[in-house]
C-alpha cells in the first residue's frame, strides 16, 4: 500500500512518469497505474480485495470470490 500513497501524490502535484518499472507488488501496483488507473483508483480497488484483521469470514470469502475474478 506504500507504493499507492506515492502515486496518489503524483497524481496530486499533476507529475506523469515517463518510465513505471517494479518487482513483485510493486510491479502489480506500477501495471495497474500504467494501464490508466489513479492512485485513488487503484487504492480503492486494492482495499476492496484486500483482507484486513477486521474481516468476518463472510468478508474474507466474497473479497477471495473477487480477487479470483481480478
Amino acid at each position: 500500500m506504500a507504493h499507492i500513497s506515492i502515486l496518489e501524490t503524483l497524481d496530486d502535484l499533476c507529475i506523469k512518469p515517463s518510465i513505471i518499472s517494479g518487482t513483485s507488488m510493486g510491479a502489480i501496483i506500477g501495471a495497474l497505474y500504467a494501464s490508466g488507473m489513479s492512485g485513488k483508483e487503484i487504492r480503492e480497488h486494492i482495499s476492496r480485495i484486500l483482507i484486513s484483521k477486521d474481516d468476518i469470514w463472510r468478508d474474507i470469502v466474497a473479497k477471495r470470490s473477487d480477487l479470483l475474478n481480478w
